[in-house]
């Protein structure tokens, strides 16, 4: 378990080794793009089960929803490195080979 609460597994060819992810994976029957997130439903990173797995096709679609209504109390320190952060991302996209269909994108058991 890392110290973020994750489990990790070590699995040849399976680059990021959070078990939710290869869980999630082998629900929807692939190998999860690296844009995708999965998200614990009820918080606990170690808690697998797939009905507490929900998986969003970014990390933009899953902030929407798991912060929406929350007010975050930004310093401007913490303001600009968010802004350089995006400018880097921005500057380091690119573009996506794959179409995906709205299967792939949000599921939740």
């Amino acid at each position: 378990m890392n110290r973020d609460g994750y489990v990790i597994v070590h699995a040849r060819g399976h680059p990021d080794g959070k078990r939710g992810r290869k869980y999630a994976g082998a629900y929807i029957g692939r190998r999860l793009l690296s844009t995708e997130v999965v998200h614990h439903k009820n918080g606990v990173a170690s808690d697998n089960r797939i009905e507490n797995l929900e998986l969003f096709g970014t990390n933009a679609e899953h902030l929407a929803k798991t912060i929406r209504g929350q007010v975050p109390k930004w310093t401007k320190i913490g303001i600009q490195k968010m802004k350089e952060a995006i400018a880097r991302s921005a500057k380091m996209r690119r573009p996506q080979t794959r179409v995906r269909t709205a299967q792939d994108v949000h599921w939740s058991p």
